[in-house]
């Protein structure tokens, strides 16, 4: 008979935010988003209901970015661009249903197919960003340049649940697992931020206004790892 067991495992995980954009307002000629890197770091816990099937939880500290960049300023004979990234500190607890497969009829290799939701709350730490230009690509004396730009972002933490999809290659020692390491997916379900761009360029003959709202759902591509010392298996 198999004896349920809770196993406490130190999680590290990096990869990718990709943007699935809420509603949002912005010129899509002038603005685009750009997916950034995230890491994280965590307790992980499984709770084994039998061989082949385990829950897993605990929880994870995420840091999230996302780059949203004016890449073209539409002003004849000006040039550059405006960026600005915002990084995100989200706490997330995992509530995901595990089924393993042996790995090749071989003892102690499995694969590990889950499903499940994340809880997350996401909350602004802070916004970096870099810009260059407005520069005129023709010179002319009598033409003058004026810009200014300006970003906000929302400090408030945002709550969202993620649907989570994951693959993973198990080592196990005596039925319990030794490591794990693996892929994984989180699609946000809702709206993980808010941030707003202003800002206008002018020369003597012409004036361009740009306003954008960004509200992110920080959706990620991560490849996780995860060492369960043996010490922290309990009965």
């Amino acid at each position: 008979m198999f004896a349920q067991k809770l196993q406490v495992g130190v999680m590290a995980k990096t990869g990718s935010t990709f943007l699935f954009l809420a509603k949002n307002n912005f010129d899509k000629s002038c603005f685009r988003y750009v997916p950034s890197p995230t890491v994280g770091l965590g307790l992980d816990v499984n709770y084994y209901k039998s061989r082949k099937i385990n829950i897993y939880t605990g929880v994870n500290l995420q840091l999230k970015s996302y780059a949203a960049r004016l890449y073209d300023f539409n002003v004849s004979n000006v040039e550059g661009f405006v960026s600005n990234r915002p990084t995100f500190a989200s706490l997330e607890v995992p509530l995901v249903l595990n089924f393993e497969k042996k790995k090749n009829n071989k003892k102690e290799n499995y694969i590990d197919y889950g499903c499940g939701v994340i809880l997350s709350m996401n909350k602004a730490m802070l916004t970096t960003g870099k810009q260059h230009g407005p520069l005129f690509t023709i010179a002319d004396e009598s033409d003058t340049l004026n810009s200014e730009f300006s970003s906000l972002l929302d400090k408030s933490p945002y709550f969202s649940y993620d649907l989570y999809a994951g693959i993973s290659y198990v080592k196990k020692v005596r039925q319990y697992k030794l490591f794990e390491w693996g892929l994984s997916f989180q699609y946000a379900m809702k709206k993980s931020a808010n941030m707003n761009v202003n800002g206008y360029v002018s020369t003597t003959t012409e004036r361009r206004d740009y306003s954008a709202i960004f509200n992110p759902k920080l959706s990620f591509i991560a490849l996780h790892f995860t060492y369960y010392p043996q010490s922290l298996v309990i009965f």
